[in-house]
Protein backbone atom coordinates (compact mmCIF):
# COMPACT_ATOMS: atom_id res chain seq x y z
CA UNK A 1 0.00 0.00 0.00
CA UNK A 2 0.98 3.29 -0.85
CA UNK A 3 0.76 4.82 3.44
CA UNK A 4 4.13 2.62 3.39
CA UNK A 5 6.27 3.98 1.24
CA UNK A 6 4.71 7.72 3.16
CA UNK A 7 5.21 6.72 6.62
CA UNK A 8 8.47 4.87 6.21
CA UNK A 9 6.80 1.90 7.64
CA UNK A 10 7.97 -1.93 7.17
CA UNK A 11 5.90 -3.60 9.26
CA UNK A 12 2.01 -3.31 9.58
CA UNK A 13 -0.07 -5.84 11.84
CA UNK A 14 -4.02 -5.86 11.92
CA UNK A 15 -5.22 -7.62 14.95
CA UNK A 16 -9.35 -8.44 15.08
CA UNK A 17 -10.80 -8.89 18.34
CA UNK A 18 -12.32 -12.53 18.34
CA UNK A 19 -14.32 -14.46 20.95
CA UNK A 20 -13.63 -11.31 23.81
CA UNK A 21 -14.22 -14.53 26.52
CA UNK A 22 -11.11 -16.73 24.68
CA UNK A 23 -7.59 -16.58 26.25
CA UNK A 24 -6.60 -14.96 23.50
CA UNK A 25 -9.09 -13.18 21.81
CA UNK A 26 -7.07 -10.60 19.44
CA UNK A 27 -6.75 -12.80 16.26
CA UNK A 28 -4.15 -11.68 13.36
CA UNK A 29 -5.77 -10.83 10.08
CA UNK A 30 -3.08 -9.54 7.72
CA UNK A 31 0.48 -8.78 8.12
CA UNK A 32 2.79 -6.90 6.17
CA UNK A 33 6.40 -7.28 6.13
CA UNK A 34 6.49 -10.34 8.52
CA UNK A 35 7.81 -13.78 7.57
CA UNK A 36 5.28 -16.31 7.58
CA UNK A 37 7.00 -17.98 10.76
CA UNK A 38 6.83 -14.99 13.04
CA UNK A 39 3.28 -14.59 11.61
CA UNK A 40 2.53 -18.12 13.09
CA UNK A 41 3.79 -17.00 16.40
CA UNK A 42 1.69 -13.61 16.20
CA UNK A 43 -1.24 -15.27 15.36
CA UNK A 44 -3.17 -14.78 18.73
CA UNK A 45 -2.22 -12.44 21.40
CA UNK A 46 -4.14 -11.35 24.93
CA UNK A 47 -5.57 -8.43 26.42
CA UNK A 48 -2.36 -6.76 27.35
CA UNK A 49 0.08 -9.32 25.99
CA UNK A 50 2.65 -7.46 23.66
CA UNK A 51 2.21 -4.02 22.38
CA UNK A 52 -0.94 -4.60 20.85
CA UNK A 53 -2.64 -6.19 23.22
CA UNK A 54 -1.61 -3.33 25.39
CA UNK A 55 -2.94 -0.92 23.03
CA UNK A 56 -5.95 -3.16 23.12
CA UNK A 57 -6.50 -3.62 26.96
CA UNK A 58 -5.86 -0.05 27.48
CA UNK A 59 -7.93 1.19 24.66
CA UNK A 60 -5.30 3.92 23.89
CA UNK A 61 -2.17 4.60 21.54
CA UNK A 62 1.03 2.79 21.81
CA UNK A 63 4.12 4.25 21.01
CA UNK A 64 7.14 2.91 21.39
CA UNK A 65 10.00 5.21 19.86
CA UNK A 66 13.56 3.75 19.57
CA UNK A 67 12.54 -0.04 20.24
CA UNK A 68 15.96 -1.54 19.76
CA UNK A 69 16.90 0.24 22.94
CA UNK A 70 13.79 -0.04 24.84
CA UNK A 71 13.56 -2.12 28.06
CA UNK A 72 10.08 -2.95 27.64
CA UNK A 73 9.03 -7.00 27.31
CA UNK A 74 6.00 -6.33 25.69
CA UNK A 75 8.44 -4.94 22.50
CA UNK A 76 10.64 -8.58 22.23
CA UNK A 77 8.52 -9.58 19.38
CA UNK A 78 9.23 -6.16 17.61
CA UNK A 79 13.24 -5.87 17.87
CA UNK A 80 13.51 -9.28 16.85
CA UNK A 81 11.96 -8.14 13.54
CA UNK A 82 14.43 -5.36 13.42
CA UNK A 83 11.76 -2.66 14.03
CA UNK A 84 13.22 0.89 15.79
CA UNK A 85 9.53 2.53 15.66
CA UNK A 86 6.22 1.13 16.79
CA UNK A 87 2.86 2.46 17.13
CA UNK A 88 -0.55 0.54 18.05
CA UNK A 89 -3.90 1.49 17.76
CA UNK A 90 -6.81 -0.05 19.38
CA UNK A 91 -9.67 0.21 16.62
CA UNK A 92 -13.11 1.44 18.39
CA UNK A 93 -16.16 1.82 17.29
CA UNK A 94 -18.85 3.77 19.71
CA UNK A 95 -16.42 2.54 22.29
CA UNK A 96 -16.27 -1.06 21.42
CA UNK A 97 -13.11 -2.59 20.58
CA UNK A 98 -12.81 -3.90 17.31
CA UNK A 99 -8.90 -4.34 16.70
CA UNK A 100 -5.93 -2.72 16.80
CA UNK A 101 -4.32 -1.52 14.02
CA UNK A 102 0.03 -1.27 14.37
CA UNK A 103 2.73 0.30 11.92
CA UNK A 104 6.23 -0.51 12.47
CA UNK A 105 9.59 1.32 10.67
CA UNK A 106 13.09 -0.60 10.23
CA UNK A 107 14.22 2.91 9.20
CA UNK A 108 12.87 5.36 11.60
CA UNK A 109 13.39 5.67 15.45
CA UNK A 110 10.57 7.49 16.35
CA UNK A 111 6.89 8.73 14.37
CA UNK A 112 6.75 12.71 13.94
CA UNK A 113 3.31 14.44 14.20
CA UNK A 114 2.22 14.19 11.18
CA UNK A 115 3.14 10.30 10.87
CA UNK A 116 1.02 10.22 13.83
CA UNK A 117 -1.74 12.16 12.64
CA UNK A 118 -2.29 9.85 9.31
CA UNK A 119 -1.94 6.84 11.21
CA UNK A 120 -4.81 7.90 13.65
CA UNK A 121 -6.59 8.34 10.57
CA UNK A 122 -6.16 5.20 8.86
CA UNK A 123 -6.73 3.46 11.91
CA UNK A 124 -9.92 5.30 12.64
CA UNK A 125 -11.32 4.67 8.68
CA UNK A 126 -10.55 1.16 9.58
CA UNK A 127 -12.69 1.25 12.56
CA UNK A 128 -15.13 3.06 10.96
CA UNK A 129 -15.15 0.32 7.44
CA UNK A 130 -15.06 -2.81 9.80
CA UNK A 131 -18.14 -1.57 11.87
CA UNK A 132 -20.23 -1.09 8.78
CA UNK A 133 -19.45 -4.61 7.48
CA UNK A 134 -20.21 -5.81 10.77
CA UNK A 135 -23.22 -3.88 10.94
CA UNK A 136 -24.26 -5.21 7.27
CA UNK A 137 -23.41 -9.13 8.48
CA UNK A 138 -25.66 -8.66 11.57
CA UNK A 139 -28.96 -6.79 9.66
CA UNK A 140 -28.07 -9.94 6.83
CA UNK A 141 -28.51 -12.20 9.71
CA UNK A 142 -31.15 -10.74 11.22
CA UNK A 143 -33.49 -10.69 7.48
CA UNK A 144 -32.45 -14.70 6.98
CA UNK A 145 -33.62 -15.47 10.47
CA UNK A 146 -36.87 -13.14 9.79
CA UNK A 147 -37.23 -15.21 6.28
CA UNK A 148 -36.76 -18.70 8.21
CA UNK A 149 -39.85 -17.63 10.61
CA UNK A 150 -41.35 -16.46 8.13
CA UNK A 151 -41.43 -19.67 6.01
CA UNK A 152 -42.26 -21.51 8.80
CA UNK A 153 -45.36 -19.86 9.96
CA UNK A 154 -46.66 -20.25 6.27
CA UNK A 155 -45.75 -24.15 6.74
CA UNK A 156 -47.38 -24.62 10.02
CA UNK A 157 -50.43 -22.34 8.85
CA UNK A 158 -50.85 -24.44 5.68
CA UNK A 159 -50.59 -27.59 7.71
CA UNK A 160 -53.19 -25.97 9.99
CA UNK A 161 -55.57 -25.11 7.53
CA UNK A 162 -55.17 -28.95 5.72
Amino acid sequence: PRFQHYLGVDVCLHYRLGDPQAAEPLELHSAIGVPDGVREALARLALGQGICGLAAAERRVQYVEDVQAAERPDALAMRALGVRAYACHPLLAHGQLLGTLSFGSRTKTGFDDDDRRVMATLAHYLAIAWERLESARRVADSEARYRDLADTNAELQADIAA
